[in-house]
This record gives C-alpha cells, sequence and structure tokens, in this order.
C-alpha cells in the first residue's frame, strides 16, 4: 500500500517531505477536536464573561490574575482554536508562509511540527495550572491533559518526525 502524498510546495528553500503517515491522522484528529472545542468554547466565554452558558463558575477565577472569562475565552478562541486551524492546514499542506519559512530553515524541521508539540505542551500546562487553582476537578480536565500529552506523543513518533523534516537538499544556498 503506497502511502498518501500532500500536494507540491512552492516556497523557495523549504522542501519537506510529502508523503503523509499514518500517524497524521489521529493527530489532526485530536487538533480538530480541540480546535472545535476552542472556538466554541472560547466564543462562548467571550460572549458571556460570567461563563454561565458553559456552566462554569467564576470562583473558579479566585485564585487567578481575572476576574470575569473574557481573556480564557480569548485564549481558547485563538490558542486552541484558531491557532490549531492553522496548524492543521500546515501539517496537511507541509506549506510555509512568512516567518515560519525562517523557523524552517534555521531549525531543518516543518514549523507545524513544531506547532503540534507546543500545542500539545500548552494544552498540559493550561490543564495542570486549572488543577492547581481552580478548587474542583471535572471529568474533561483529566480528558484534555491525555489529548495533549497524546499529541506530543504522535508528534514525537519517528514517522512523524521524518515527515516534519526538511528534505536533505538545501535549495536555499
Amino acid at each position: 500500500m503506497r502511502p498518501e502524498t500532500s500536494p507540491s510546495t512552492d516556497v523557495p528553500g523549504i522542501e519537506v517531505r510529502r508523503e503523509r503517515p499514518f500517524t497524521l491522522y489521529p493527530l489532526l484528529l485530536l487538533i480538530g477536536v480541540l480546535s472545535l472545542a476552542g472556538l466554541f468554547g472560547g466564543w462562548s466565554l467571550m460572549t458571556d464573561r460570567t461563563g454561565a452558558s458553559l456552566q462554569a463558575d467564576l470562583a473558579w477565577l479566585d485564585r487567578t490574575p481575572v476576574h470575569d472569562f473574557l481573556a480564557p475565552g480569548l485564549f481558547l478562541f485563538l490558542v486552541y482554536g484558531l491557532f490549531g486551524l492553522v496548524l492543521m492546514w500546515g501539517l496537511w499542506t507541509g506549506r510555509s508562509f512568512g516567518p515560519l519559512t525562517r523557523i524552517d530553515r534555521r531549525t531543518g524541521r516543518h514549523w507545524s511540527w513544531w506547532g503540534a508539540i507546543a500545542l500539545g505542551s500548552v494544552l498540559v500546562a493550561w490543564i495542570a495550572y486549572e488543577l492547581f487553582v481552580i478548587p474542583e476537578v471535572i471529568w474533561l480536565q483529566p480528558a484534555l491533559a491525555a489529548m495533549g500529552l497524546a499529541m506530543v506523543g504522535l508528534a514525537l513518533l519517528p514517522s512523524m518526525r521524518a515527515y516534519g523534516r526538511r528534505n536533505s537538499r538545501r535549495e536555499d544556498r
């Protein structure tokens, strides 16, 4: 069975492996679920700063520097929601643009590979912070922590490391 390939990239100096490994699909699924949740949850918290629409309690914020759910909503919407969508696009197409090509050149890996690790790590750190400041644990927290760990773990598998690696040919000399 031949691996599926991604479209050609036309960014000067950047060429990533085009074969899509099987592990890309569960990673995209995890990021997609997180992105949808970030868009929905973030929008809900931005439009209802009390958190009541999501059954969130303002008392959860007592040990935080914020007094309502606007800042957490913005974070969810931008980082998990919008960045998650951009990250999925980058992982699928292998394309780079603007300053992201600099990351590719300097690290030898595609920006979206680094982004997947960063997004999973930020999710785990966010949940760890929540567990520290919110007095009660809700079922979603361990599930999201596991999701973040799975994202990092999938990105670090050899097939994904190879997928994120730049081609050995140097065209940016």
